[in-house]
């Protein structure tokens, strides 16, 4: 029916299916590619990736453009920053020219990394000041 969405789709993202959206080596694609699942990249993307799952980029996949995920693990070449709730492990013979924020890091031996990082810490609870001078109730001028 027209103007009526089939009640599996979702707006904008894959559908969560458990599965991966694999992008074919020899396939290029511009523009944002989102996903609630996992992705993996063999061919060329420009543009972002959004993705709620992990992200592959295979030996030959390049990414030109920013990757927010949960995990990554990079084998290709990213020129972007990637920003990553988990893990990102960069092999050996990969290359990333950007920054990386995430919660872990992993290099191999011969991975290629020109960028800053920034470790996430999770959310620590505030602990209150005990420093500071108790507040009188009485608070009458005599």
């Amino acid at each position: 029916m027209l103007g009526k969405k089939n009640k599996n789709e979702t707006s904008g993202f894959a559908a969560d299916t458990g599965a991966t959206s694999t992008i074919i080596p020899k396939t290029r694609i511009t523009g944002t590619f989102q996903s609630e699942g996992n992705i993996r990249l063999d061919g060329e993307l420009e543009g972002k990736i959004l993705c709620k799952g992990k992200v592959v980029i295979g030996p030959g996949g390049v990414v030109k453009g920013d990757v927010e995920c949960n995990d990554a693990d990079i084998s290709g070449i990213v020129h972007g920053n990637i920003i990553a709730t988990g893990t990102v492990h960069i092999n050996n013979g990969a290359q990333v020219h950007g920054d990386i924020k995430a919660e872990n890091l992993q290099m191999d031996i011969g991975a290629k990394f020109s960028g800053r990082s920034m470790m996430q810490i999770a959310a620590v609870a505030q602990v209150p000041n005990h420093a500071e001078k108790p507040r009188s109730e009485n608070t009458e001028k005599v």
